[in-house]
């Protein structure tokens, strides 16, 4: 019988299965998905979560990868520009009094590859179909790519699965939560123009608006953005490839070109930022 197995190979799963593995706990980590994520997805990491990286020796590393200095710069429709330090915190309690910036991909590469040099090995394409719940373990039935089933008893069922969870729906928890009514479009952007690469920079100048956030990698920039009197359409992404369906959890894939997103980037910001596929 496991100890743990741990549903969902994100930066919370593999945070859990690199604490477990130094605790020399016996456990399983698997993902649906056949790879990890190359895009940027969630980019904001706190003093926090970098002092628990930290008892790995990792937060430093995250640190390098990322942009631990931005300053907010608020681009106003009087032609003014506000600028806010997101830095200083004016604590003295952690070594990490910031917010850093780094793309999810980042995070999950680092995580992925501590794993890998302590003989942790990814079960991906392995799918959590049912878990039920029996007096001394949970009873899981994971499925295989080609359709091989497996049955696993577990004394610990941990889902780090998403807003989606197979597990947090098995065990009957609700999900406290909506999606957003208005209609953001993301990606993940080179941008020509007067932007400093410190900073992250919002944009309300017009019709709609834009925050361009610093990233380094996989590309300079993140864009979100919001065109004006937005209706109730599902957030789409360029360059992520994953807009949750509500019904399946299953990613959609939805057709945002760069001219369009370039469009909404132009009314928020009166134009001058040109959007480019990273080379």
């Amino acid at each position: 019988m496991l100890d743990v197995l741990i549903v969902g190979a994100g930066p919370t799963g593999l945070t859990l299965a690199a604490g477990l593995a130094r605790f020399g706990v016996q456990f399983r980590l698997i993902d649906h998905a056949m790879d990890r994520v190359h895009e940027s997805r969630a980019l904001g990491v706190q003093a926090r979560s970098l002092e628990l990286l930290q008892t790995l020796g990792l937060a430093e590393v995250l640190v390098r990868r990322g942009n631990a200095s931005a300053r907010l710069v608020m681009h106003l429709d009087t032609g003014r520009v506000a600028e806010a330090s997101l830095g200083d915190f004016g604590v003295t309690d952690t070594r990490f009094p910031f917010i850093l910036f780094v793309s999810q991909a980042e995070t999950e590469a680092v995580l992925g590859n501590h794993l890998a040099s302590v003989g942790v090995v990814i079960e991906r394409g392995l799918e959590l179909v049912d878990g039920v719940p029996e007096a001394d373990c949970v009873r899981c039935l994971l499925r295989h790519p080609g359709g091989k089933e497996e049955q696993v008893r577990t004394r610990y069922l941990a889902g780090c699965d998403g807003a989606h969870s197979t597990v947090r729906k098995r065990a009957g928890i609700p999900f406290e939560g909506d999606a957003y009514l208005q209609d953001f479009l993301l990606g993940d952007v080179e941008v020509d123009g007067l932007l400093e690469r410190a900073a992250l920079h919002s944009f309300a100048l017009r019709r709609g608006v834009a925050v361009f956030f610093p990233l380094g990698s996989p590309t300079t920039w993140r864009v979100i953005a919001a065109a004006g009197g937005g209706g109730g359409r599902r957030t789409r992404e360029r360059g992520l490839a994953l807009a949750p369906s509500h019904d399946t959890g299953e990613p959609d894939p939805s057709d945002l070109s760069l001219e369009e997103l370039q469009k909404v980037v132009d009314h928020a910001t009166g134009g001058g930022l040109t959007l480019r596929d990273p080379a």
